[in-house]
């Protein structure tokens, strides 16, 4: 089975998403690139191994955060 790596654009960078069993098996070869792209390329993170989980987690306390500064009663001019 061939595994490709994916390219794509986003803000303005060249992103490459390369699968993770394809950095488990073998390095992965350099390719040689003019310097306008090998300046703007960048690696997104390999497996999901190496994706941070906090951010779902700060996530869910921001909401929390939200619906304990919400109001109890609203004022009787808003309610009317």
């Amino acid at each position: 089975m061939l595994l490709k790596t994916i390219m794509f654009r986003h803000n303005g960078k060249t992103l490459m998403l390369i699968p993770a069993k394809l950095k488990e098996k073998s390095p992965i070869p350099k390719i040689n690139l003019p310097s306008r792209v090998s300046n703007e390329l960048t690696l997104a993170p390999r497996s999901r191994d190496d994706i941070p989980i906090e951010k779902v987690e700060n996530k869910k306390e921001v909401v929390k955060n939200e619906e304990a500064v919400q109001p109890k009663s609203l004022p009787k001019s808003i309610s009317d």
